[in-house]
């Protein structure tokens, strides 16, 4: 059987400059390949931007972001001029404190810390 190499989630953008701008904001090195395609990268994790045509595409689509500290990363976001789907992050009950963001083609963009030890 094949090794896996690697594997690197892939976003749908309705606008590839427009999606590469807000993840700059929360912190991510961006680069744009094409109109058609980008790149974004934070703590050696690196994500595709696929430019698509179809909003339905966006509606269902997800990045989970585990971080260290998810009040600063919070904090930082909201200094960048970004606000959160639902206020500040949040205790789940399933041990973890979250919070939610929407980019511009609609996917959405959680963020997350383990709370239980």
């Amino acid at each position: 059987m094949a090794k896996v190499l690697s594997l690197r989630p892939e976003l749908p953008a309705l606008d590839i400059d427009a999606s590469l701008a807000f993840y700059a904001r929360l912190g991510f090195a961006t680069e744009k390949f094409d109109d058609g395609f980008g790149f974004i990268d934070r703590d050696g994790f690196t994500a595709h931007l696929w430019r698509i045509d179809d909003p339905r595409l966006c509606a269902n689509s997800s990045i989970y972001l585990r971080v260290d500290d998810v009040d600063a990363f919070h904090a930082a976001a909201v200094a960048a001029g970004l606000t959160p789907l639902r206020g500040g992050p949040e205790d789940r009950a399933w041990g973890m404190r979250e919070v939610y963001f929407i980019d511009p083609a609609g996917c959405l963009v959680k963020v997350g810390q383990e709370t239980r030890g």
